[in-house]
Formats: C-alpha cells, sequence, structure tokens
C-alpha cells in the first residue's frame, strides 16, 4: 500500500474532482475559447464564473475582485510587479515580510531590492513559528508612510502555524498600508475566517486543495487601479492576459466548493496529529515539534530527532511506500537548512534532522500510524 504524507505540497485530485473531469470527457465538451461570442465560448464562460463565485464566496469578497492565473507563484510576482510600477518614483520604499514567507514571495522582494531600489526589512520571528507583531508595529510606526507592502501568510508551508492575519490587518489598515496575504495552505485546513479583513492582495492555488495542477486565483481588493503582470488581452477583465485554463478552472471551483464539508472532521484529523505526536514523543523523549505551542493547520506535523538525519527517515519511510519530505517543496532539492526554521532561532544540528509530515483532508486518517510504526522499527532502540 503507499501512503502519500505531502499534501502541503500538492494534493492529489479529490476524488469529486476526478468524477467531474471523466464526466466532462465523456460529455465531449465544451471545449472553446471562454472569451469567444458564441454559445460554446460562453458555455466555458459561465462555469469560470461559476467557480469565480464559489472562490469569493470563500473569501467572502465580490466575485470582480477574483482573477484566475496559474497558482500561486504568479499571484506574488503580479503583487510584487504591481507594488514595483505604482512607486517607481517614490524616493523611498520599504518592503516588510519575514523569512516564514514562501520562497517565491521571499525571492520577489530580493528582487525588488536589487533592481528596485526597495529595502527590505525582515520582520522578527518568534521560536513558537509567528511572526513578532510587536516589532512590525514598531516599524509602522517609525516608517508607515514609506511602507509599500507588507507580506504575510496565513499558514507556513513547512510548520503549518497559523499566523495572525487578523492582527495584521488591524495593524497596516489604519495606516493605509497595502497588506498582501498568501492564503495558499490555510485552505480547507483550518475554520479561518476571512471576514472583516482589509487584505489588498491575497492568493492560492488549485493543486493544494484537490484541482488540477496550474491554475491559482489571485485577489486584488482595487482592481480598477491594479497593473497587470501579463498584459495580452483582456480576459479577466483585463488583470491576466491569455486564455483562461477554464478545465483547471472548473476543478478549482468544484474543489473550493467540498471545502465546508471538510470543516465537519477537522477536529477528527487534528486528534490523528497529536496522538501520533504523543506517541513518537514517548519513543523519542528529546523529539522537537516545530510551531507545536500555535495554533496550527490540522494535517501537519514537522518535527527532528536529535541524532537521525531527515534523509535516513525519509529513506526508510520510502523504502516502506510511505512519501514525505523534509521541507517545503520548493527547495527539498536543495542542499539547504530551512530558512524557516533558522529565522524560529533553531540550530543547524536540529534543522538537518527536519521530517515533515502532512496528511490528507479526510475523514478517516490513519497515514500517520503507518508511519509511526516505520519510524518505531528503524530507528527506536
Amino acid at each position: 500500500m503507499q501512503v502519500y504524507l505531502d499534501y502541503n505540497g500538492s494534493a492529489p485530485l479529490a476524488a469529486e474532482v476526478e468524477q467531474y473531469l471523466i464526466n466532462r470527457l465523456q460529455e465531449k465538451g465544451p471545449y472553446a475559447n471562454p472569451n469567444a461570442n458564441h454559445f460554446l465560448g460562453m458555455k466555458c464562460s459561465l462555469a469560470i464564473e461559476k467557480s469565480r463565485n464559489s472562490i469569493a464566496k470563500a473569501f467572502s469578497v465580490k466575485s470582480e475582485k477574483v482573477f484566475f492565473n496559474s497558482g500561486a507563484t504568479e499571484g506574488i510576482s503580479a503583487v510584487f510587479n504591481h507594488i514595483s510600477h505604482i512607486n517607481s518614483k517614490s524616493e523611498k520604499k520599504i518592503l516588510i515580510y519575514s523569512d516564514l514567507e514562501h520562497s517565491a514571495t521571499i525571492n520577489c522582494a530580493d528582487y525588488l531590492n536589487e533592481h528596485d531600489d526597495f529595502e527590505v526589512v525582515k520582520l522578527k520571528v518568534l521560536k513558537n513559528g509567528q511572526i513578532d507583531l510587536d516589532h512590525l508595529r514598531e516599524l509602522i510606526a517609525k516608517h508607515s508612510s514609506d511602507i509599500k507592502l507588507v507580506s504575510v501568510m496565513a499558514a507556513n508551508n513547512e510548520t503549518g502555524v497559523i499566523q495572525p492575519i487578523k492582527e495584521v490587518s488591524s495593524i497596516c489598515a489604519p495606516k493605509n498600508i497595502p497588506f498582501f496575504c498568501d492564503a495558499t495552505q490555510i485552505l480547507g485546513k483550518s475554520p479561518f475566517s476571512f471576514d472583516n479583513l482589509k487584505i489588498d492582495f491575497l492568493c492560492c492555488s488549485g493543486h493544494k486543495i484537490g484541482a488540477l495542477t496550474g491554475v491559482g486565483a489571485l485577489i486584488v481588493n482595487d482592481p480598477d487601479n491594479f497593473i497587470p503582470l501579463i498584459i495580452g488581452g483582456k480576459q479577466e477583465g483585463g488583470l491576466r492576459g491569455g486564455t483562461q485554463n477554464y478545465i483547471g478552472i472548473e476543478t478549482f471551483g468544484v474543489a473550493f466548493d467540498l471545502i465546508e464539508n471538510k470543516m465537519s472532521y477537522l477536529s477528527h484529523i487534528e486528534s490523528k496529529r497529536d496522538q501520533f505526536e504523543e506517541s513518537l514523543k514517548n519513543l523519542f523523549p528529546e523529539i522537537v515539534f516545530f510551531g507545536k505551542e500555535s495554533p496550527r493547520v490540522c494535517n501537519t506535523s514537522y518535527f527532528s530527532i536529535p541524532g537521525i538525519s531527515n534523509s535516513d527517515i525519509q529513506v526508510a519511510l520510502q523504502m516502506n511506500k510511505i512519501f514525505v519530505t523534509t521541507g517545503s517543496a520548493c527547495s527539498d532539492k536543495k542542499d539547504s537548512l530551512s530558512h524557516v526554521l533558522n529565522s524560529m532561532g533553531f540550530s543547524g544540528d536540529i534543522i538537518k534532522g527536519a521530517v515533515r509530515l502532512s496528511c490528507a483532508m479526510k475523514e478517516t486518517v490513519n497515514c500517520f500510524d503507518y508511519a509511526l510504526e516505520v519510524i518505531k522499527e528503524k530507528f527506536h532502540k
């Protein structure tokens, strides 16, 4: 039996999405340019709008603020491109983010620092895996007029730690400081509400929730004044040129409609995760669980067992057809230490042992048990 424990990297197609695709292929269409003014084109366009409405409802925004693209990385690039253009004549411009952010965000910030004279200021990170809100308040009190963007993700992709974005919103909004939130990892894994939050830009990806890879969404609070990354034609209201990946977008909508049902068994998954961590703690008293002191998405366990390398654990699990990762999928193949754990203040030896397990969002979850048995058999003496 194959056990997949890297859902934070990419989720397999949801069963409902797979069935939707099968039905659609059997029906042989419609296949058309969704921007065409004939019947088939309009039918594809209506399916896109149905998905747009599903996403708008989930994030408590108007549908005209939701724009489809290829995924969160494109959304991040689009936001930073916009910020760069609208502030091109500013004498002083500051970007605020932390090393908890996804590498796509960090690399975009570094690019603006190198090429567009943005000053990059990194938020301090607490040992529990959350940003330091007091540091953010200090920075805004000192530089509010020069801060062009604050970027804080909703939940970290490695630790699963949920960030205090409500507080970030309440700190930034009174000063009219643009706030960007990468919501990719929180979808379907926490009953988090985006109601009444002032978020200027928000992005997410379909493949994290069981849709096809290569589709995502960017939510823009003020679309009339947004400068697009991809010009093209007038697709997506002119905010993202290029013929839409309409079949991918349809699966995105199907996957979003499943999120509400998942909320009913979050506690069950969290309980399974906590039992797994308690059992590991009994076997290895010196084990370190990253972010355990903070609220986390329910499906994620990120840990390090002193004296045991993460590659040894990963290989042992993989030999038993259990697939896990040693961090972010975007940096997993690099011979480098996690920038997330480094920012949290952990030593190199602890970071070298870091292993992440992230399970499916299903009512019956016993995948943690399989991993526990292998780790116990191979490494407990």
